[in-house]
């Protein structure tokens, strides 16, 4: 069983030391906290070492590249939604650079799998509660890739196909930059928990995450199933991990929230995602994140417990 550990912010050897107390046997980071030193005792001690890499986000895009910036279907610019910024899955800059990242990390650090975040099209999906959701991006850029690839309309089933097939070919992009170094590294992804019929058919006309295509290439997909903050209940946790193993017939790694949002996650709720998480057929659970748990002793007492 995986036993996951997400850690939001810089790697330490106090942070490191508290995983292992946890009883952890991997650590997910973001791959602007990757530190070959700290790795290096990571794998000392046992542990499997994962990084993230958010694609498709981020505002410093827009203003290197300001046409990266997602437009809508009546031509008005998407606009920030707290933090998040969403990105043009069709910019060449962003595309070209995000692939070099992967490159350079699968060059120069030892780590045993890279997973891919905010691969999608732009939709800040765990807010949505309804079918009205923002589709996204009819930029010219699109547009013309679109026409290119012998589109004629954007919208319809064509168009939908089209979407998806930008980002499963981003994908399976990253998944020959692995293969062709000939090392042994993982490749997930954090995918949306979104069904066929959910919203609508949000999943592929808005999001564009084809699970069946996406199997082809991705080795692990970790369902984000943030049930509190996406006003579930915690049954809905291993509806999507059996759901998301039916599709794919790839591992299931389900990532749950730590944080009381949008309001408190109880300690006997917590822990009821954890069961619900690691109910056949999944392959271990991430937690989601460590900093925040460090906060709230029952809930450490929980994973600790869980994780023995």
């Amino acid at each position: 069983m995986i036993k996951g550990i997400f850690l939001l912010d810089k790697l330490t050897e106090g942070k490191i030391k508290r995983v292992l107390s946890l009883r952890a046997n991997a650590v997910f980071i973001g791959y602007r906290n990757l530190n070959q030193k700290l790795i290096k005792l990571l794998k000392n001690y046992g542990l499997k070492i994962h990084t993230e890499i958010g694609i498709f986000v981020g505002e410093e895009w827009w203003e290197k590249y300001p046409d990266s910036r997602p437009v809508d279907k009546n031509g008005k610019l998407i606009d920030k939604i707290g933090w998040y910024a969403g990105v043009c899955p069709n910019h060449r800059g962003v595309r070209r650079e995000k692939l070099e990242l992967i490159k350079s990390i699968i060059d120069n650090y030892p780590v045993d799998g890279i997973w891919l975040d905010f691969i999608r099209y732009p939709c800040h999906w765990e807010e949505v509660r309804s079918k009205n959701i923002a589709e996204y991006c009819f930029c010219q850029g699109c547009l013309k890739k679109f026409k290119k690839d012998g589109g004629v309309k954007s919208e319809g089933l064509k168009w939908t196909q089209w979407k998806c097939n930008q980002i499963t070919n981003f994908v399976g992009e990253a998944r020959r930059l692995i293969d062709q170094s000939g090392k042994n590294i993982k490749l997930g992804m954090f995918s949306v928990p979104w069904r066929k019929n959910d919203f609508g058919g949000a999943i592929t006309k808005i999001i564009s995450q084809n699970f069946k295509s996406l199997a082809k290439y991705i080795d692990v997909f970790s369902p984000m199933v943030y049930q509190k903050m996406c006003g579930q209940k915690t049954a809905w946790i291993h509806k999507i991990v059996a759901y998301m193993k039916k599709i794919t017939h790839r591992q299931i790694l389900p990532i749950i929230q730590t944080e009381d949002k949008p309001t408190k996650l109880a300690v006997k709720e917590f822990a009821d995602e954890f069961n619900q998480a690691l109910k056949f057929p999944s392959e271990g659970v991430i937690v989601f994140f460590l900093e925040d748990l460090l906060k709230n002793s029952d809930k450490l007492r929980i994973v600790k417990e869980t994780f023995q």
